[in-house]
């Protein structure tokens, strides 16, 4: 059950989408990945599945949005974050994330994100979504590994994508430095979203990677 404070995104999208949705899934314990319901997901992962951003509030969301207009304005957010909004507008508002299984790798990894259908360069993968937060920048001591920097920095502070118990699959996406994936900012609808795309083609039943560089405020995931 998502917490009482949660405030969802506020885009265009039918809810029952996600009620519909199954993620697929291999524990430790299993041969194969099997398809699971949202409510299973959840019970199963501890983690309370969402398809788009969440907030602490619907005040934080509004504050939020005037921030970015503000930084858009004034030239301060790349106006290719917008051109990537255009593109990639339906599969963000649809939440959508390609055909992926989660599937377990060993105990010193622990899960990682595997292609089911092949992917081409350029396609879609899913948002890094999960709950915006802001963090002191210099007494940060709320910060786990799962803290991707939301990329509209302060003087004072920093946004971060919280993924530790508000997420989707894409959060289960390892590092690599020899990566098959990338992340990218992207505007759409007065946010900035995270998208991870292809950048070359990948077979099915190939992990999925991105190179994390400086977007998880968590050193030591690198």
């Amino acid at each position: 059950m998502l917490k009482e404070n949660y405030f969802p995104e506020p885009l265009p999208y039918d809810p029952e989408f996600k009620k519909a949705r199954e993620i697929k899934i291999a524990f430790k314990w299993d041969k194969l990945a099997r398809r699971v319901r949202v409510k299973e997901f959840e019970k199963l992962t501890h983690v309370n599945y969402i398809d788009h951003l969440a907030f602490p509030s619907r005040k934080f969301c509004y504050e939020l949005i005037n921030e970015i207009k503000k930084g858009f304005d004034e030239g301060e957010i790349d106006k290719q974050a917008e051109w990537f909004g255009f593109q990639y507008r339906n599969e963000l508002l649809q939440g959508k994330v390609a055909d992926v299984s989660i599937r377990f790798i060993h105990d010193r990894i622990g899960f990682g994100v595997f292609a089911d259908s092949p992917l081409k360069p350029g396609e879609f993968i899913g948002e890094y979504v999960g709950m915006i937060l802001k963090v002191s920048r210099y007494f940060s001591s709320y910060i786990n590994p799962y803290c991707f920097r939301y990329p509209l920095n302060k003087k004072l502070f920093n946004y971060t994508i919280d993924a530790e118990s508000f997420a989707n699959e894409v959060s289960f996406i390892n590092h690599s430095k020899s990566p098959n994936a990338e992340s990218i900012i992207t505007l759409n609808h007065h946010l900035l979203h995270i998208v991870i795309r292809a950048i070359r083609p990948i077979e099915t039943g190939e992990e999925i990677t991105f190179d994390y560089g400086n977007d998880f405020l968590d050193d030591s995931l690198r």
